[in-house]
């Protein structure tokens, strides 16, 4: 599928029984909106699990922490938004 709406139907269709037990895994920021997708899709026994990335620490010297803890907060809330508003546009079309 082209997107998390698209996989899940894609799933669905080639299970046989919608309320065995489903795991998705996906980054934390889109872990809900996937659970809402497959739910969507019909699925009602689904859980999620957060994929972690395990960054390798290198002392980058010494406002390491305020130059990557200030950039790894703008991301995140980059993705957050992303991700509210992807629930927000699915509940107003019905997608989710």
């Amino acid at each position: 599928g082209r997107n998390t709406r698209e996989q899940a139907r894609g799933v669905a269709a080639l299970v046989d029984e919608l309320d065995a037990p489903v795991a998705v895994v996906t980054s934390e920021y889109h872990l809900r909106r996937a659970l809402l997708c497959f739910r969507k899709a019909g699925f009602t026994n689904v859980a999620g699990i957060n994929a972690v990335n395990v960054d390798v620490e290198a002392d980058t010297g010494r406002w390491q922490a305020l130059r990557y803890g200030v950039w790894g907060n703008a991301i995140a809330t980059v993705k957050m938004t992303r991700e509210l508003l992807g629930i927000a546009a699915g509940k107003l079309t019905g997608q989710l």
